[in-house]
């Protein structure tokens, strides 16, 4: 893979910028506990404590528990690596990057490199966002994704909720609500608890909160786009928008107990290109890692669609 210039004309006086597409690469990972330094998988040690108060009475009467389980923080390991011939773009407008001569390298060659560098992250981004949610073991993936893990039908403790209705902006203020209110009580009260849900879901949210509100408050949330809303009468709840392919599915997780693993953070930014002289060609190339699982399954909740 590497140069694709098919669809253009060859070459005439086109000076002028290249426009890429913008892409919004990985929202979720920084929303969640994030585990570094994974090679293949981690166990995580999870503790429930609880306690059973008795009448005051002489002697010793032992009750109440400490339960230490583990669940495993799998990671998916992928790489990206492509191929660009200088001679294939020779005939084309982008010959005005190219050095006099035949060396076969380029005239801007940093700030040329920077942007299809910059988008491929972002591409990269948008992709393990993506598996977050829809990563399955029986697709060959090394984890479970947020969707199977909250479809009660895989998951009994996650908390259901609002699982007749649609969103649209009619709904989708109440399915918040619910998915709040079916949370035990300790947890309803936590600092971080997080919606997530589609595009399209979110787009039918912020209408629903326009409208509420009476008016866009532009100093909600931050991203400066609007992009994290807090839930009109629970201050400790923010609801946000994922890209990933999740559909009707409205999910509410408290954020410490998602644990989002990686080898290390920067590898889905890091993607680097150079020159190969042995093969006339410059190489792209890029590794990352990724995965996710959850604890305390009853802190997290669903619409279950």
């Amino acid at each position: 893979m590497g140069f694709n210039v098919n669809n253009l004309p060859d070459f005439k006086d086109q000076s002028g910028e290249i426009i890429a597409k913008g892409l919004l690469g990985a929202i979720s990972p920084s929303l969640f506990n994030t585990h570094v330094g994974i090679k293949s998988v981690k166990t995580i040690n999870v503790a429930d404590m609880s306690i059973t108060p008795v009448d005051k009475a002489c002697g010793w009467n032992s009750a109440g528990d400490t339960t230490y389980t583990q669940i495993d923080l799998a990671v998916d390991k992928k790489q990206i690596q492509e191929s660009y011939c200088i001679a294939d773009i020779e005939d084309k407008y982008l010959q005005m990057y190219l050095k006099p001569g035949q060396d076969d390298s380029l005239q801007e060659g940093d700030s040329f490199w920077a942007q299809i560098v910059e988008q491929k992250a972002k591409q990269i981004g948008k992709f393990v966002e993506g598996k977050i949610y829809t990563s399955t073991s029986a697709a060959g993936d090394a984890f479970e994704g947020l969707l199977f893990l909250t479809n009660s039908a895989n998951t009994p403790a996650i908390n259901t909720a609002a699982t007749a209705v649609v969103p649209s902006k009619s709904t989708i203020m109440g399915i918040v609500d619910d998915l709040v209110s079916s949370l035990p009580g300790d947890a309803q009260v936590r600092e971080d608890l997080v919606v997530i849900m589609s595009a399209g879901s979110f787009s039918a949210y912020k209408q629903a909160y326009r409208e509420l509100n009476g008016a866009w408050n532009t100093n909600e949330g931050n991203f400066s786009a609007g992009l994290v809303l807090t839930h009109p009468g629970f201050p400790n709840v923010k609801v946000t928008m994922t890209t990933a392919a999740v559909g009707e599915r409205v999910m509410l997780f408290s954020a410490e107990y998602v644990h989002f693993g990686t080898d290390l953070l920067s590898d889905i930014d890091n993607t680097e290109v150079f020159f190969s002289r042995d093969n006339s060609e410059y190489r792209l190339k890029g590794a990352f890692s990724y995965g996710v699982n959850i604890s305390f399954a009853d802190y997290h909740a669903s619409n279950d669609r």
